[in-house]
């Protein structure tokens, strides 16, 4: 099986630390974030995985070499311009049939061999894995009517919302749609394929799961790191 990890960014939410390492490289303890994820991947049986790098390209490429030391082949592509969150596969050569991608911070104990089948079975094109989110506002909550009049007051609510976890399994007849070398990024291919009346397959998970987009979210996944390592 085939995992394509996206390493290209420059991590600027996460600064200062990724003026240092690009944010794959920072660790976790005393592992880089993207090692706990090639571990994970290569436990779960991919073997096949390409990295698409940008951003200190020749940091990752030394870290990680040929994946030799997971028991994994690894292989990079390297993007010259910013091609967002999908724009890199265009440049990638052997792709199978269907693959996973995911972003190269990702922090989580899913069964990415269980999401994979789950996109077979499916029969679809995309399969997004997601996560229930509660987000918390810490304000006072006013709703008001069209005549600006006070009709309820909310303290400090907390929603909830299935978002994406930036995992998902690509089939990759979708590549026809992207022009080579272009920038093209996730939600405007969601949009299009819906637009399209393509079915999207969506994996529910309620493991771990973090998101890695600030420094409060990565102390967090410290203190997970027990449950993540394989």
């Amino acid at each position: 099986m085939q995992a394509i990890i996206m390493a290209g960014g420059e991590g600027k939410r996460f600064q200062p630390y990724s003026l240092v390492l690009p944010k794959p490289l920072i660790p976790i303890s005393d592992k880089p974030i993207m090692e706990i994820l090639i571990s994970q991947l290569s436990k779960y049986g991919f073997e096949d995985i390409k990295i698409t790098t940008g951003y200190m390209n020749e940091l990752i490429q030394a870290y990680f070499g040929n994946g030799g030391k997971w028991q994994v082949n690894i292989t990079y592509s390297k993007e010259d311009k910013p091609l967002g969150t999908i724009g890199p596969l265009t440049l990638l050569h052997d792709l199978d049939d269907d693959f996973i991608v995911l972003n190269g911070d990702t922090l989580t104990n899913l069964d990415y061999k269980s999401l994979f089948d789950s996109h077979l079975k499916s029969d679809s094109l995309l399969t997004i894995a997601s996560y229930k989110k509660h987000v918390k506002i810490d304000l006072g909550v006013l709703e008001i009517n069209s005549n600006s009049i006070l009709i309820d007051y909310i303290e400090k609510p907390q929603m909830d919302y299935i978002v994406s976890m930036g995992i998902y399994v690509l089939n990759k007849s979708l590549l026809s749609h992207l022009k080579t070398d272009s920038y093209f990024d996730f939600p405007s291919l969601v949009k299009l394929l819906l637009l399209k009346n393509e079915k999207i397959n969506i994996y529910h998970f309620n493991g771990i799961w973090h998101d890695l987009g600030s420094i409060d979210n990565y102390e967090m996944a410290i203190k997970d790191l027990d449950k993540l390592l394989i």
